[in-house]
């Protein structure tokens, strides 16, 4: 068992998120990630923003990210899926290289 804690850094965020894995006694779990941390970067976008996170049976990670770039009006907002596994390296069986952009609803740019 284990908790995940997600973090943004910078003025607002940045284009990274980073997960912690914690044993049940709270102590970093060195085996996920580097040294218990797992960075997950979308280059491409200023901002990058967790919206939901699901630890599956088998301990790999759905994640929901949203990236953004840009300012009003030609903000943009792209979802992605992300897969993660058990230790904290990106799935790259999983759409394309971990990721699979998820299409925009109808009406949105």
């Amino acid at each position: 068992m284990f908790n995940i804690i997600s973090r943004t850094t910078g003025p607002f965020a940045a284009n990274f998120i980073e997960l912690k894995r914690l044993n049940v006694n709270g102590a970093v779990d060195t085996t996920f990630g580097t040294n218990g941390v797992a960075t997950i970067t979308l280059p491409e976008f200023e901002e990058t923003v967790l919206i939901q996170l699901v630890v599956a049976s088998d301990d790999k990670m759905l994640l929901l990210v949203r990236g953004v770039s840009g300012d009003v009006p030609s903000l943009v907002l792209e979802d992605n899926l992300v897969r993660v596994l058990a230790n904290g390296q990106l799935d790259t069986s999983f759409g394309n290289s971990g990721r699979f952009k998820l299409p925009k609803p109808a009406g949105l740019k």
